[in-house]
């Protein structure tokens, strides 16, 4: 997803938490294999039986998406941001630049490198942080303003990736610092709202909320991948850093006490993936609901997280 300063930001609902008992030693794979990602200082650890991969990466300033050749990880000019769907099928780009005086969003065959340019809002409004339906047809991507020296969130865009349609949607109220993402099954965009969560329809209506349960977190996907459980950042009652909850009840179903710089979704419906600080720099790691890492999944160095603001989007391996 995104290399969205959100997701970071998060981490001062809380005070500084101090990481629980150190980890079993990770013991390597015969059949592990390493990554180095071009231009940014970052090797990935995977194997073959990974339900996750790193599809695409972000810094700053470049967006890169992963080939057909597995291995290696292409530079797109351009964009800002890329998003692979859920089934690998496609590719979501946001432009660097406007069109005329129209932001847009770019749909990119994977298999034939086809693209489809959809137009979402015009200046001086922006959409961003595209993030696909499990079921690839539609995008939701948020709409922000800038105030002054800031960006406020204003409401969405959704995106038939079918029709090739746009549908922008201002919602009176909403949280200026949040973005959307789709629920499980389609049907809603759940959103960050103040110290807790809301869901909307795709007329901008509430139709759920769970407050005072922290912020979403996870990356491309806040939910599991069975769906029924949710991540965010606790609140500042709870010392732990991620909170877990029933998706249909908003009920506390678990907290997770490992100290983390970001979050990068969901591993399985028992692992997290997140981003922690290791000496001489970071790494992202798994991390099972007791707070323990289980396995390393990247190498990250120092100045690729604090001054290129990498980010890693992991989605279904294919």
């Amino acid at each position: 997803m995104i290399n969205t300063p959100l997701l970071r930001g998060a981490l001062a609902v809380g005070s500084v938490l101090a990481v629980l008992t150190a980890a079993p030693a990770y013991a390597q794979q015969l059949d592990e294999v390493d990554i180095e990602l071009p231009d940014i200082g970052v090797t990935l650890h995977e194997q073959a039986d990974d339900p996750k991969k790193v599809s695409a990466f972000s810094t700053r300033t470049r967006a890169y998406v992963r080939s057909s050749e597995e291995d290696s990880f292409v530079k797109k000019k351009g964009y800002k941001e890329l998003t692979v769907s859920p089934k690998g099928g496609k590719v979501a780009g946001v432009p660097d630049t406007f069109a005329g005086n129209t932001d847009s969003v770019v749909i990119i065959d994977s298999a034939t490198g086809k693209t489809r340019r959809i137009r979402t809002v015009r200046e001086p409004l922006e959409t961003n942080y595209a993030l696909w339906s499990r079921d690839e047809r539609k995008l939701a991507l948020t709409i922000e303003k800038k105030v002054g020296k800031k960006w406020h969130t204003l409401g969405f865009t959704l995106i038939d990736t079918v029709a090739g349609t746009a549908k922008a949607v201002m919602i009176p109220g909403v949280d200026k610092e949040t973005s959307f993402e789709w629920t499980p099954d389609g049907r809603y965009l759940a959103a960050t709202h103040h110290d807790g969560v809301r869901f909307y329809d795709p007329d901008g209506r509430v139709r759920r909320a769970y407050p005072k349960i922290g912020t979403l977190a996870g990356g491309e996907d806040a939910f599991s991948p069975s769906g029924k459980q949710m991540v965010t950042w606790c609140p500042a009652r709870y010392t732990e850093m991620f909170c877990i909850w029933d998706t249909r009840s908003g009920k506390l179903a678990n907290r997770v006490g490992k100290s983390a710089e970001d979050s990068l979704g969901w591993w399985d419906d028992r692992h997290l993936i997140s981003l922690v600080k290791e000496e001489g720099g970071f790494q992202a790691v798994v991390v099972d609901l007791k707070g323990q890492v289980v396995r390393v999944l990247a190498d990250v160095s120092s100045p690729a997280w604090e001054k290129d603001e990498v980010y890693l989007s992991y989605t279904p391996a294919s």
